[in-house]
């Protein structure tokens, strides 16, 4: 397996684990969808978005940092930043997600070897102070972001009393090679 190989796998399981987890919340009743937890962004539905919101920032990043170096701050123009994109309501957020979904697997599918190799600055404006991200460490970091949230949204469910998907990567390598 290539480093492409491995980027669209990763992605792969993102998406399928996002799933898995939006089913679980279609389950919750909107006080529970909305229920303050000490964890996370404060509720099950504020970290969907949050979640959400983390993935079109980067990717953003990613379209408008495409052939060269450029300067982004905190994100992308005009993409908001993670937990204060305006969504409020569940079935819009689940839309606007799969729209997302697409658009990730095209930026994927378009991605080659020399494009994970290339820098981009992205400026931290509460820090003042820019950085050098190569794409690939962006691409993992969206992944590795995705898996730290999925514990904050299964403790979430786990205090509703509500079942908790087993999101792991082998429960989708089960799921795909033993049906």
């Amino acid at each position: 397996m290539n480093a492409i190989q491995f980027i669209h796998r990763a992605f792969e399981h993102r998406c399928w684990a996002n799933h898995q987890l939006i089913a679980a919340a279609q389950s919750l009743t909107p006080s529970q969808l909305t229920q303050i937890f000490p964890i996370g962004q404060g509720s099950v539905l504020a970290t969907l978005v949050h979640l959400y919101a983390a993935e079109l920032v980067w990717l953003e990043a990613l379209h408008n940092n495409k052939n060269a170096l450029l300067p982004v701050t905190d994100g992308a123009p005009n993409a908001g930043t993670p937990g204060t994109i305006p969504l409020n309501n569940f079935k819009q957020l689940i839309s606007d997600w799969k729209s997302l979904e697409n658009r990730w697997q095209q930026y994927l599918n378009n991605l080659t070897e020399d494009d994970l190799d290339k820098f981009f600055i992205r400026t931290n404006s509460r820090e003042n102070k820019d950085y050098r991200l190569p794409v690939v460490d962006i691409l993992i970091h969206v992944n590795t972001h995705a898996n730290y949230t999925y514990s904050q949204l299964n403790n979430m469910l786990r205090q509703l009393s509500q079942p908790i998907p087993y999101i792991n990567m082998s429960a989708l390598s089960r799921q795909q090679h033993n049906q």
